[in-house]
């Protein structure tokens, strides 16, 4: 049983997730010969800033499917005391030496904004002067580290707006990630439309079913996610701190349920962006939306037009 290719794409929010998540998943894509894209915040840990979202019902109900006590046990006293205290640093910027083991590893890298939770909280209504900042610091990180700029930007908590699209233009991103949906397209808002493709995120992110689904069971959430892969365009989105730390086990069979079930799928966004007529991808309206076990609303693949 063959579906179209599926890409395994990294998004790293937190130190957490990138000193204790990437060695771990670098080591479980070796071992299943899996090249993946990583997409890594290089500005501050705003970890603890999450505790402000505290009041959403949908963001309790996850941080109490985490497990707290886990959460506790698994980070560690030394990183939550330092999140605590607003003693943490950079992402990425303060660990050079993993994103430059993410590229030797044979991965795409990319640049998951500057400071994720100020992107999260404010892109929609963000003026274009501060996107256009927090896009700059994220670029000049990676540049400072890596020696070459990145070609692909994918916006914090899947949130973007015109003005953001607008910018990846003027940084001559090849194409986007910063949305949900279920094919590459083109967004249009309004009586605009983007020149670059965005690749979205079609798959439901495994912390999301098992939220939706009530359960903690593992073999109940894969075979949800394997109902929902289909033929053709398939992005499966991970992160650092949820498949990479806490979940560790249930990501490496959901890996192992897919190359049983199908026969070496995968591939990076960058490989699916370089097959593609940019020109030809349909245009479709960019929305907002909630998502089956998600939190706030999210920037969506509309129908084409």
């Amino acid at each position: 049983m063959m579906p179209g290719n599926i890409s395994l794409r990294v998004d790293i929010d937190f130190e957490i997730g990138l000193v204790r998540g990437v060695p771990y998943l670098l080591d479980v894509l070796a071992q299943e010969d899996i090249t993946a894209t990583f997409f890594v915040t290089m500005g501050p840990d705003g970890f603890r800033y999450n505790t402000k979202r505290i009041k959403s019902k949908n963001y309790l109900q996850r941080l109490l499917s985490f497990n707290p006590v886990k959460i506790m046990s698994t980070f560690g006293i030394s990183y939550l005391f330092r999140q605590f205290f607003g003693m943490s640093g950079k992402v990425g910027a303060d660990h050079p030496v993993l994103l430059r083991k993410i590229l030797e590893n044979g991965h795409e890298l990319g640049v998951h904004g500057y400071d994720h939770f100020w992107w999260a909280e404010n892109v929609w209504d963000a003026e274009e002067d501060l996107l256009r900042k927090d896009m700059e610091q994220g670029v000049a990180a990676f540049q400072h580290i890596t020696g070459t700029s990145p070609h692909v930007w994918a916006a914090p908590n899947w949130r973007c707006s015109q003005a953001s699209l607008m910018l990846l233009e003027d940084f001559g991103f090849s194409y986007g990630a910063d949305c949900r949906g279920y094919a590459p397209f083109r967004p249009k808002i309004d009586d605009w439309e983007a020149k670059i493709v965005q690749l979205p995120i079609t798959l439901p992110c495994l912390h999301e079913i098992a939220q939706h689904l009530h359960t903690k069971d593992h073999q109940r959430i894969i075979n949800h996610f394997l109902s929902r892969i289909q033929s053709g365009f398939n992005v499966w989105c991970i992160h650092g701190y949820y498949e990479g730390v806490l979940e560790r086990a249930l990501f490496h069979k959901c890996v192992k349920a897919i190359k049983a079930q199908y026969q070496q799928p995968w591939s990076t966004l960058q490989e699916l962006s370089t097959g593609l007529d940019q020109q030809a991808v349909p245009i479709g309206r960019l929305l907002k939306t909630h998502l089956s076990g998600g939190r706030g609303k999210v920037s969506f693949q509309g129908m084409e037009e």
